[in-house]
């Protein structure tokens, strides 16, 4: 396969600098992937990225751009594209058994995944190659990766970045990459868009709403504008085989009143302006991906429950350590050996955030289902803090 000339990496220091040897080879052109891209070729990279769609077609997955979230973008100079179809959350509220229990002036959008994706592949497509592809092999080395594709073309790089998320399992398993299940069946997302019956906007630009129990299989409600209208987004615990899953496909407003007492006090009546979509989580760590020539990037990794609000801060921050710390000083040095690669997975930064969002997916589930007496101490405690903060 021949690709069209380029000006050298800026750092590149390895025999294999030749005009057809991409310095990186990216597998996955979803928000992980394209954002690697856009970075890495913005600094002068020769990158590469391999995706099986032309663009990211509708999906339900991460929906809000959380505050951090929004900093991360504009470290990496991509929020003015996403900003472009995310609408603006000034002020979230949040409610319980009927009332409003505060307030924060908060920054945050309300945006389609997709929209977002390809925004920022557009981006990407300014200063990198994507091809549409479907990856079926990489051979890897301390030196010079082989990428293989179903149609018979091959991509060589220094470096190939895996960001295909779980829609990679079959690649992981060729790869001899082992996915480690922390918690199968750990929770349920829900995803709808409403209005109010009476045609009139919501009281609010956002709201989360906590269940009335703590020992409900719940972890919140939130509705929140994007330029389309109001989006609903509920985080339940329940395996896919549950009846509250059928009843929530068929009918999630009555379900919801059901279930959270005091939800129409706060939006008023409320119907359903789109159909119900659902995703269920597997949490899992991705291991033996300490090898040479081969880094994993977002979900890929580790995967994240979304009711803890830091699927895109974990993306981010892999994207920002990988691609401004880590790349740039393994490029300036021959080889691609696994004692640079497992510099990344080591990174400070991303283990704090690796660690976080886990933690607090295996916390927030155990206190809503968990039986066992520290919880139940655990959820008792909570209960009296809940009650003195609503005497102040």
């Amino acid at each position: 396969m021949t690709f069209p000339s380029s000006e050298p990496a800026p750092s590149s220091a390895d025999a294999t600098d030749a005009p057809d040897v991409m310095d990186v080879c990216i597998v996955g052109a979803g928000l992980a992937g394209s954002s690697a891209a856009f970075v890495l070729g913005r600094a002068g990279y020769r990158v590469m990225v391999v995706d099986p769609r032309i663009v990211c077609a509708p999906c339900f997955k991460a929906e809000k751009i959380e505050p951090d979230q929004a900093h991360t973008l504009r470290e990496l100079g991509l929020f003015d594209a996403v900003h472009a179809t995310a609408q603006r959350i000034h002020v979230e509220v949040t409610g319980r058994n009927g009332m409003a229990t505060g307030s924060r002036v908060i920054e945050q959008y309300g945006i389609h995944y997709h929209d977002m994706v390809n925004s920022v592949r557009q981006e990407a497509e300014a200063v990198a190659k994507i091809i549409t592809g479907r990856v079926v092999a990489i051979q890897a080395s301390d030196h010079l990766q082989n990428v293989e594709l179903s149609d018979g073309r091959c991509i060589s790089a220094r470096l190939v970045i895996l960001a295909c998320g779980s829609i990679g399992s079959k690649l992981h398993a060729n790869l001899g990459l082992r996915k480690r299940v922390v918690s199968e069946h750990h929770s349920m997302s829900y995803g709808f868009s409403i209005e109010r019956s009476s045609g009139e906007p919501f009281p609010f630009e956002a709201l989360t709403y906590a269940p009335s129990r703590l020992d409900q299989p719940i972890a919140y409600l939130t509705l929140f504008n994007r330029k389309d209208g109001m989006r609903a987004n509920l985080f339940a615990y329940q395996p896919p085989t549950d009846p509250d899953v059928r009843r929530y496909l068929a009918d999630p407003i009555t379900e919801l009143n059901r279930q959270m007492p005091g939800l129409d006090v706060l939006c008023g009546e409320v119907r359903l302006t789109s159909h119900v979509e659902v995703f269920s989580i597997d949490l899992f760590v991705t291991e033996n991906v300490e090898r040479p020539g081969l880094v994993l990037i977002g979900d890929a990794f580790q995967s994240v429950c979304p009711s803890t609000g830091t699927g895109l801060s974990k993306v981010l921050t892999d994207v920002d350590v990988l691609c401004r710390a880590c790349i740039p000083a393994w490029l300036n040095t021959p080889g691609m050996g696994a004692a640079k690669i497992t510099q990344f997975y080591f990174n400070a930064r991303k283990q704090a955030v690796d660690s976080h969002s886990l933690g607090s997916a295996i916390t927030m589930r155990r206190t809503a289902t968990d039986r066992s007496a520290k919880f139940r101490v655990f959820r008792a405690r909570q209960y009296v803090a809940r009650w003195l903060g609503s005497l102040l």
